[in-house]
Parts: structure tokens; sequence; C-alpha cells
């Protein structure tokens, strides 16, 4: 973490408030993060689930990505039916409307608001503020949850609501789950544990299905 953004936090500052207090701060880390993140290729789990995508789409069959990460990666390595109910960091918005929305691309160097002239933020969920369906789709993440026949967890220690919730849904719903992590976290409640990383194990599921 930047120091700036770790001595800000250090005092038991919020996130929120720090933006509010020192907005200079936690946009340099932001950008600095998003400077690691372009610069990241997607890797070999990212490129098979959009293989698996299409595959799904090929065979008539919905297929829907709920994914917690920020860093683009997904839509990258191609997959296109996506919710990211934590946001994305190459996005920003308005810290007084939400519906005044840019790509990192179109903000200016102030790194105001185009139409009313607010500072932006960086379109991600912190720590300290609760989910919004506007914002994040939680709502649509939860009715492709109720929707879905199978269930695929890759790699999350289900500390945050909204993944716990769509497990929750198929556990007592009492469909398909399987997991893919080098440390499982579902063991009793899935059909199937693939204790790997998605790179290592997700290849070899496309091959199969090939």
């Amino acid at each position: 973490m930047d120091k700036g953004v770790e001595k800000l936090l250090s005092r038991g500052t919020s996130y929120i408030l720090s933006f509010i207090q020192s907005p200079e701060i936690l946009w340099d880390w932001y950008m600095h993060r998003q400077n690691i993140c372009a610069e990241t290729e997607p890797n070999e789990g990212h490129l098979s689930i959009a293989k698996l995508e299409q595959f799904c789409k090929d065979k008539g069959k919905k297929f829907l990505i709920i994914t917690q990460n920020v860093d683009n990666l997904h839509r990258r390595a191609g997959s296109e039916n996506i919710i990211e109910i934590h946001g994305n960091i190459f996005k920003m918005r308005c810290s007084s409307s939400s519906s005044h929305a840019y790509e990192i691309k179109e903000i200016e160097e102030n790194k105001k608001c185009k139409i009313c002239g607010e500072t932006m933020r960086p379109h991600v969920l912190w720590f300290d503020e609760y989910y919004d369906d506007k914002l994040f789709q939680t709502k649509s993440a939860l009715q492709g949850a109720l929707q879905a026949d199978l269930l695929i967890v890759i790699g999350t220690t289900l500390r945050t609501t909204i993944p716990y919730e769509i497990v929750e849904i198929f556990v007592r719903s009492g469909k398909s789950i399987v997991e893919i992590n080098p440390e499982p976290v579902l063991r009793e409640y899935t059909e199937l544990v693939l204790s790997e990383s998605s790179s290592k194990a997700l290849p070899e599921i496309i091959a199969r299905l090939k």
C-alpha cells in the first residue's frame, strides 16, 4: 500500500473520509494500481473462462461471470457477460452523482466531473461502503444465481456478502457447486473440488470439453 494511503488509514480514517480529506493521495494510489493492472496480462484462467463462455454460447446455454476483481482482466481475456460486483478500477464516477460515469481515459488532469465539476472517484467498492445495486448490479448477480443450474466458485474466501449469498442460494436449493481453489472453503457443499489454481485446472477442463 502507498505510504500516504497507509498513513491515512492507520489513523482509523475510512476510505470515504480519506477521499474527502485527501483525494489526491487516494487518486495517486489508484492511478498506480491502474498502471499495474494495465501492464498485467490475462492468465490461462481468465482465457479459459472466456473459452468456457463461448462453449456455452455455442451450446445455447447461458453463462454469467460474477467477479469480485476490479482489474478488468476478464474483459481483456474476451469474456462478455460479466457483473463486476466490486467495480472496475479503469472506470471513474462523480463523487456527487453516480450517474456521471467515465472511462479512465476520459478523465481530465484535474479529475473533475465534466458535467457538474465535482471531484471524480474510482468506481470501486471500498471496504467501508455498502453494496449498491445501481452501481454494482448486485440484484442481477443474485438473480443470475437463482436461475443457474451450476455454480463454479473460483479462488475466493467468501468473506464478502454477495459471493457468500450466491453460494448460500445454491446450498439451500441443492444445486451443483464446483470449487476450484488451492485452499478450498466449500468441501462439504460441493460435488467436485479441484485444489488447484484456475490457471492449471481450467485449461484442463477446456481440453476435456473439446
